[in-house]
């Protein structure tokens, strides 16, 4: 099983469990635009995705994804977790 968390900038989280990869259009509609791959750490088989155009649209702050990811993080993020590559 594929453990899915969306990182709201509001600061509330929403896990998501898939049997499946998440298609290129779930991860751009969970992050509200262009996804961008950011580094997590410690990684440990996650994956952290964010809006890519965030800075520039003047997203909110997103502090939780911000300290995952050891950099200023704006809107919402994806955080894939136990992901079996196909």
């Amino acid at each position: 099983m594929n453990k899915i968390l969306i990182v709201k900038a509001d600061g509330t989280q929403e896990p998501i469990e898939l049997e499946r990869q998440p298609t290129l259009k779930e991860l751009q509609e969970w992050v509200g635009g262009y996804v961008e791959k950011v580094r997590v750490w410690p990684s440990f088989g996650k994956e952290m995705y964010a809006n890519e155009d965030g800075r520039m649209k003047r997203l909110p702050m997103n502090a939780e994804a911000s300290v995952m990811s050891g950099q200023p993080i704006v809107g919402n993020a994806v955080v894939l977790e136990n992901f079996e590559l196909e």
